[in-house]
């Protein structure tokens, strides 16, 4: 933010009254406002013309506003934005659940003039205060936002990470075994994600071991709903000391931020037959994930195309089948809890199988907004996963109801076997329902159910 010119503030609310009355009384207090009507307008504002504020309403015409404001929280450019939230129901859980999102502010509808100025003047003063400590903290007190308010700008950037024939922009997120940046390669076209390992992380074996499966994995699946990486280099040549991996950029919010209400049915079974798709190229590679989940299922910014990612925790029957050892020690569960298949809590080797039963988690998940198990520790929750029944979809969607149990099943030899089979079952039950086959063009807003 420019601090000498005048803040730009976003006001995203589908009345247009409300959006008049809004940008004339910042107007008159010297702010630049621009203002749109759904998720999609904003998203073309922000690529022209970046704001320093957000005013978002709960209700929009092609998205919830939490759903929105989880877009906003996922992409680089708003990451940081300050983001004030606007809804009529100023309950308590509504209030933890925005500011769990990543909201700043939080104002009941109809929001008074003056309390809206108020918010505005303290987000904006706390966003300069937080510019001029990280200022600070990097030496550069003339340094200003450049693209996302998340990184770090080009200039503070380590060059000397950069392996041959890239140049980083940006650096996105630092760990303690990598470091992530925005880098540009030199012939080709468009952004990636530059995955750097750290000399802590190259002392570790197991952190290296996941790497170059993860990077040999997915240099070998070639599906568009699977994560792409470029090229990776093992970092043992004079160029470059440290291992890196050229991924493609995924410029979406994860799936998990859009998850929380009841998704349109046919959205949610339509995103179930791309991750069986991808599920059909990753384990024909021979391939199985081990740790499918929300999180790790990201939505393209402009067409809410699943993309699957995240391949550290897989485990590769083709190098296992030639004699390579296994990356983690005997023992360990890989996977996360509330998406894990019973035969793997229960201590035998994970199968295509078990991602299976954690996509039937994830649709239950799109259908209800809800997970089908839930409990305040570890060990009810694997209880229930091993021994409790399916839960009963609502009504309305009966029809699915065969569908999550077959990848619910507690044995996996009920499931589907594989990504393939799944896709095939989704494809019956969506031409059963509608005499068609499947609409898989991509979508440019979510529908949730009313």
């Amino acid at each position: 933010m420019d601090q000498s010119a005048p803040a730009h503030l976003l006001v995203v609310d589908n009345d247009f009254e409300v959006r008049k009355l809004f940008g004339t009384m910042l107007h008159r207090q010297q702010y630049r406002v621009s203002s749109a009507a759904s998720g999609a307008e904003a998203f073309a504002v922000i690529a022209k013309d970046q704001p320093d504020l957000i005013i978002l309403d709960h209700f929009l015409p092609d998205t919830s506003g939490e759903a929105m404001l989880g877009r906003l929280r996922a992409d680089p450019r708003t990451r940081e934005t300050p983001v004030i939230f606007l809804t009529s129901d100023d309950s308590m859980p509504r209030f933890r659940s925005v500011m769990e999102l990543g909201a700043d502010d939080f104002l009941a509808k109809p929001a008074a003039p003056a309390d809206l100025a108020d918010a505005v003047a303290a987000q904006l003063t706390k966003w300069r205060q937080r510019a001029r400590r990280r200022e600070a903290a990097l030496g550069q007190s003339g340094a200003t936002r450049q693209g996302a308010p998340a990184m770090v700008n080009a200039a503070a950037a380590n060059p000397a990470a950069a392996p041959p024939g890239y140049t980083i922009t940006a650096t996105l997120g630092k760990g303690g075994t990598a470091t992530a940046y925005l880098a540009r390669h030199h012939e080709r076209a468009g952004q990636c994600v530059l995955k750097v390992i750290s000399a802590a992380g190259m002392a570790d074996p197991e952190v290296m071991g996941r790497f170059h499966l993860e990077g040999a994995v997915l240099s070998r699946i070639n599906h568009p709903n699977v994560v792409r990486v470029y090229e990776y280099g093992a970092g043992n040549d004079e160029t470059h000391g440290h291992p890196w991996m050229a991924m493609e950029l995924v410029d979406g919010g994860a799936l998990k931020q859009m998850l929380g209400q009841p998704w349109e049915r046919y959205e949610a079974l339509r995103l179930m037959l791309k991750l069986g798709r991808a599920l059909q190229a990753v384990h024909g590679a021979g391939v199985i994930h081990r740790d499918l989940k929300p999180d790790n299922i990201m939505l393209r910014a402009d067409s809410l195309e699943p993309v699957l990612l995240d391949f550290g925790a897989a485990f590769d029957q083709r190098s296992e089948a030639q004699g390579n050892p296994r990356i983690t020690q005997s023992g360990n569960v890989l996977g996360t809890p509330s998406y894990m298949a019973p035969e793997v809590i229960a201590g035998l080797p994970a199968q295509a199988a078990s991602d299976i039963y954690a996509c039937g988690v994830v649709f239950y998940e799109l259908l209800t907004g809800e997970r089908p198990f839930d409990a305040p520790d570890i060990t009810e929750l694997m209880r229930q996963h091993m021994g409790c029944p399916v839960p009963r979809l609502p009504d309305r969607h009966a029809a699915f109801q065969p569908l999550l149990d077959r990848l619910l099943a507690k044995n996996p030899h009920d499931r589907p076997r594989d990504g393939a089979r799944m896709a095939s079952d989704i494809t019956a039950l969506w031409c059963a329902l509608t005499g068609d086959m499947p609409v898989l063009a991509p979508a440019n807003h979510l529908s949730y159910a009313s």
